[in-house]
């Protein structure tokens, strides 16, 4: 069967339909560089944060030390309709980054199962 996707443009903005959340770990040591989330494909969204003339929308390029010369993994996961994507991104940063244990809810519980696949 072939793929078929569909998304609107309106009045020259896209209109993404999905929501991912995603880290970006350097292939060398393994390190969580850079945790962000976002509507669009994360594929695009890696390629703007590499590119992008913005530095608010170039953030690896522009906050992760040498991340020009460095290789990553990015390893995204799609968040599922009703969840807030910021407040996962908050939880993920709060587990794998500072470790913290982070209060129960449908949030935390999808980015402490996030944790767990990314430490596999």
């Amino acid at each position: 069967m072939i793929e078929q996707r569909r998304f609107t443009v309106e009045s020259g903005d896209v209109r993404p339909e999905g929501s991912w959340v995603y880290l970006w770990i350097d292939a060398a040591t393994n390190e969580i560089a850079y945790i962000g989330a976002t509507a669009f494909e994360p594929e695009l969204r890696a390629h703007i944060h590499m590119t992008h003339p913005d530095p608010r929308l170039a953030r690896v390029k522009n906050e992760v030390p040498g991340s020009e010369h460095r290789s990553f993994v990015v390893r995204a996961f799609r968040v599922p309709e009703g969840l807030d994507r910021a407040e996962i991104k908050s939880a993920l940063h709060a587990i794998l980054v500072e470790g913290e244990r982070v209060p129960g809810g449908r949030p935390s519980e999808l980015a402490e199962e996030i944790s767990r696949l990314v430490k596999e």
